[in-house]
């Protein structure tokens, strides 16, 4: 009875030390403990010198060295399994609350070599980057340290070199090789380019709209003015019928059998065309378009069931 008492009890240290710092937001308050880090939370999101930091974060996580072995929960059964299954390192990036990057995870190693690169646009509240170093296990990932930037540190300039990660005590648990560099919103060129698959152009036309069919009749401001709503089915049949040369359609998913014109909006159509071709649905539309030699390309999502439980899979797309 003692043995099993004994064992039970290195048993619940064991999942402790293995959860404090990853799940401890739950935890804690169950347990009564005030010193259990908030899950998935730097520490230093409750301080109240946070302030407010704009700009880009452009990081690269190069690799660690010397990380301590912290497969050995349930009393290395693990390694029982595979004597090589060691640490399984990864590194995510917090401002504030936010999870703002992540690495991939390096199966059994304590020397872990990423060379992984983030460019991240920023506007947290924060007094500090914090760079978490964890050991993903079966169940959960286990905290290993972290390595804490500073706002003068990341408005200084480039960082770069090896650091220690400190555990929950402060104490070196092992090192990690960074790049970080941090350009201030102020001190940015106003430019409007995005990393995106086709070349940026100039000279487009974007609608909002606030729902798919508006109104036909106009809308009074509180100014006085009045306000025509645009009605987005309308427009795109509009559209679609007008095209010459292409039709690129993404979303959630396309119902081929939309009705784009509905009740009154018939008597908009002006048009031959809009006249005649007003009473097909969205995939005939499609169809007549393509025959006719319009480039017509439709992306919708395509989750993993789709095509093998049934056409549309789980997801309806």
């Amino acid at each position: 009875a003692d043995k099993m008492k004994k064992f039970f009890q290195n048993l619940v240290q064991e999942v402790q030390v293995a959860v404090d710092g990853v799940v401890g937001d739950t935890l804690g308050p169950l347990l009564g403990t005030q010193d259990v880090e908030i899950g998935g939370q730097p520490e230093h999101v409750h301080n109240e010198d946070n302030c407010m930091i704009r700009g880009e974060l452009d990081v690269k996580i190069i690799a660690a060295r010397n990380l301590p072995d912290t497969d050995n929960i349930f009393f290395n059964i693990g390694k029982l399994i595979d004597a090589k299954d060691v640490t399984d390192p990864f590194v995510t990036g917090y401002l504030g609350p936010c999870k703002i990057l992540m690495t991939s995870v390096k199966d059994n190693t304590m020397e872990p070599v990423w060379n992984e690169k983030f460019h991240v646009p920023v506007c947290h509240m924060s007094d500090s980057f914090v760079l978490k170093v964890q050991d993903k296990d079966h169940a959960w990932a286990e905290a290993i340290g972290q390595v804490v930037l500073t706002l003068d540190q990341l408005n200084k300039g480039n960082i770069d070199g090896w650091f220690d990660i400190l555990d929950s005590n402060g104490q070196p648990n092992g090192e990690l090789e960074i790049s970080v560099q941090f350009q201030r919103a102020q001190d940015m060129h106003k430019q409007y380019t995005i990393d995106s698959y086709f070349p940026m152009r100039t000279g487009c036309h974007v609608d909002l709209y606030s729902c798919a069919r508006n109104l036909s009749h106009s809308v009074q401001l509180s100014d006085g003015s009045e306000y025509q709503p645009g009605s987005c089915y309308l427009d795109m049949y509009k559209t679609i019928v007008a095209a010459e040369k292409l039709i690129y359609i993404t979303g959630w998913s396309v119902w081929t059998g939309l009705n784009l014109v509905r009740g009154d909006d018939a008597d908009c159509l002006e048009t031959e065309n809009e006249l005649e071709f007003w009473h097909l649905s969205l995939g005939e539309l499609l169809k007549l378009k393509a025959e006719s030699g319009v480039r017509v390309l439709v992306m919708v999502w395509s989750e993993i069931t789709s095509g093998v439980m049934q056409e549309a899979g789980m997801m309806g797309t």
